[in-house]
């Protein structure tokens, strides 16, 4: 009688399959359980997401401790992490788009923040206007050309940035003086 090739599987676990960090990124830690003769690697898909630690070798159990880097991105991402052939599912809120104070010059509307992308549009009353980069402070600063003629003083008003991959700020309540 002929025997057949047998081969042990070999079982482990991860403690998390999903992770989520803000737009400054941060450290986690993941734990594997795994038996004392089976072995394990860990990969990263993404460039953002890098191991800094392993405890307990590359078999058995032990935990890994990897780092996300801060994002640079207005944009949300999300990266996949291979640990012991289980996923851990990375995803990091991109730089938050903020309106922080607005003013009228005339005819011109000036909305001022943090992140706004080149292209970014901003919105009055939902209503898209037409918009100008600040040539000194485009991440900043907004221009909404013929936006100031729109609002009346003592007028309350919403405002709202939308860059051109699609994130938002929140609303801003404005009411020019």
């Amino acid at each position: 009688m002929e025997l057949g090739n047998y081969v042990t599987s070999c079982s482990a676990s991860i403690s998390r399959t999903v992770e989520t960090f803000d737009s400054n990124g941060g450290t986690g830690s993941v734990s594997i359980t795994a038996g004392s003769d089976c072995g394990w690697t860990a990969t990263s898909g993404a460039r953002w997401i890098t191991v800094t630690s392993v405890s307990g070798g590359s078999s058995g159990s032990g935990t890994l401790d990897y780092s996300v880097e801060p994002s640079t991105s207005t944009l949300s991402r999300t990266g996949v992490h291979t640990i012991a052939a289980r996923y851990l599912i990375v995803t990091q809120a991109g730089l938050p788009v903020r309106i922080t104070s607005a003013s009228v010059a005339g005819k011109r509307l000036f909305v001022f923040g943090e992140n706004f992308d080149p292209g970014a549009v901003i919105l009055l009353n939902r209503e898209r206007q037409i918009t100008k980069s600040d040539a000194a402070d485009p991440r900043i600063s907004l221009i909404g050309k013929k936006a100031g003629n729109k609002i009346a003083p003592g007028q309350i008003v919403t405002l709202r940035v939308v860059n051109p991959n699609g994130s938002w700020s929140d609303e801003f309540s404005f009411t020019r003086q």
